[in-house]
């Protein structure tokens, strides 16, 4: 259970915060009513990755199609 709970605090607590929408570059402001949660641009394709792991306005987007795939 400690193990559970230590990394769902590491997922919390991550690197980045989401912004708000007023933050998102233009082309990423396809949704004028999610106004929080976003994720923040990713420099990289690993940092893109690891952040399927966090809580952010995709979430749900990307784990229905991820549980649906398998």
């Amino acid at each position: 259970m400690e193990k559970i709970e230590e990394l769902v605090y590491k997922v919390w607590e991550g690197r980045w915060r989401v912004i708000p929408y007023v933050v998102l570059p233009d082309w990423l402001k396809d949704n004028g009513y999610r106004l929080h949660g976003h994720r923040p641009l990713m420099p990289s394709f690993r940092a893109c990755f690891k952040s399927v792991f966090r809580i952010h306005t995709e979430s749900g987007n990307i784990w229905t199609h991820v549980l649906g795939f398998a």
